[in-house]
């Protein structure tokens, strides 16, 4: 199996950052992998500012317009995709993730379960977490998801490992408080990554996006804790590995 991780990197227009998640597409494609896989809300960026008028329209169908057209991409290539996005479903908002097969169907639909993504006690409240851990057996293994957070949470990560996931897909959203961007300073705190991931015994594929705040970087870690391969922080691109 053959895998790119993405580090896309987000602007202020979510039209612009689909036509860049479609390019990517494309672009593992090309590269024959079976699966390429994005960060946490990849199509915006973590930009919610806990204010339920601005924030509710960040979110998009699933599915509806902008997830159809990930599917018909992923379905015209070939190939799995699995993203994270901003979901609104009514009136409530989650941080969801999706894995789309090869034949272009949504077979998969996670929501974040932790809620640090949002201010808890928030007046006029439309945030929502998923509340269960859910796989699906694809052509390349048993696969599920944790988003960012979920990763620190004991028991999810034991709930997780208990699934005999082959690949847990790992979106996430991370960035340091004053904005900076430094390799050694995020190899410093990936050891507490690489802790989870040997608590989950499962190999991890995880990405996080690029933007002025956000670093970047992306890795791929063995149930071991052993890091496989990895994508420097500030990088825009795809980290393509086959095992």
């Amino acid at each position: 199996m053959k895998v790119a991780l993405v580090v896309n990197r987000i602007e202020n227009c979510m039209e612009k950052n689909l036509k860049n998640i479609v390019f990517y597409i494309n672009k593992a494609a090309d590269e024959k992998t079976d699966l390429v896989l994005f960060s946490e809300t990849a199509l915006t960026g973590l930009i919610n500012e806990d204010k339920p008028q601005y924030d509710i329209k960040l979110g998009v169908a699933i599915p509806g317009d902008v997830t159809d057209i990930i599917c018909k991409a992923a379905e015209k290539r070939n190939i799995n995709v699995a993203i994270g996005l901003f979901e609104r479903e009514e009136n409530f908002l989650y941080d969801s993730a999706i894995f789309v097969n090869r034949s272009g169907e949504i077979a998969l639909k996670y929501r974040r379960i932790s809620k640090g993504w949002h201010e808890p006690k928030i007046k006029g409240e439309i945030y929502r977490e998923g509340d269960k851990i859910k796989t699906y057996k694809s052509d390349i293994g048993n696969v599920g998801f944790l988003i960012c957070g979920d990763l620190f949470d004991d028991d999810l990560v034991d709930k997780a490992k208990l699934l005999n996931i082959d690949y847990l897909l790992f979106p996430f959203a991370r960035s340091f408080y004053d904005g900076s961007i430094e390799q050694s300073r995020w190899n410093e705190e990936l050891k507490y990554y690489i802790e989870r991931v040997k608590r989950t015994n499962t190999i991890t594929l995880g990405t996080n996006y690029l933007d002025k705040e956000y670093f970047g970087g992306a890795f791929i870690i063995l149930g071991t804790g052993e890091v496989i391969s990895t994508l420097e922080v500030g990088t825009e691109g795809m980290l393509i590995r086959e095992f």
